[in-house]
């Protein structure tokens, strides 16, 4: 009888253990859309410099559903850093493995590169597109209405080439991006979403 009561308890065990993960399986199922899901991506190949100093590589750039995510190689696998800017903040990981946090990306850049991009703007430039949330931009545009220059929030934008992606939109291929002694070009080879 003992044993009848111990192999009862095992199977009501094993019942509730079974329940627990067949709620997990359908809850993670029916779990919202991750924050940081992406929704666009492009790589390219970028030159940086800062005055006397610089350096080039690749760059993967990414929209977020919550912000933005820029990765650079350096060339010759010499310098890698990661730069994500999210709702919650801002965080800058370098090759060496330091990770530091601040509340926006153009900080971090600021405080680990030695200079500064509006993130939002890198984006939307590097889209083909003015910053959308500033309204005072100075445009010029080719004969097909895309963006060959732009000036906005001090930096000026050059539209050098202009390609179709995998969906048929036009994108930029070849952007320059210039301010003071700031200067990113970028040639860009492959968009997703």
């Amino acid at each position: 009888m003992n044993s009848d009561r111990c192999c009862v308890k095992q199977l009501a065990f094993a019942g509730l253990l079974s329940s627990v993960f067949l709620l997990n399986a359908c809850a993670s199922r029916l779990a919202p859309v991750d924050a940081s899901t992406e929704l666009e991506r492009f790589t390219a190949r970028a030159a940086i410099r800062y005055g006397d100093d610089g350096g080039s590589g690749k760059l993967h750039a990414t929209r977020l559903s919550n912000g933005f995510r820029y990765e650079f190689y350096g060339a010759l696998g010499q310098g890698h850093w990661r730069l994500t800017q999210t709702n919650s903040g801002a965080e800058f990981a370098a090759a060496d493995g330091t990770i530091e946090r601040a509340q926006s990306a153009e900080q971090l850049m600021l405080r680990r590169l030695g200079w500064q991009v509006p993130i939002e703007a890198l984006w939307s430039w590097s889209s083909g597109q003015a910053l959308p949330n500033d309204a005072a931009f100075d445009a010029t545009f080719d004969d097909d209405g895309r963006l060959q220059r732009l000036q906005q929030l001090g930096f000026a934008v050059e539209f050098k080439e202009w390609s179709q992606d995998a969906l048929g939109r036009w994108r930029p291929s070849r952007v320059t991006i210039t301010r003071d002694k700031l200067r990113i070009r970028m040639k860009i080879a492959s968009w997703t979403g």
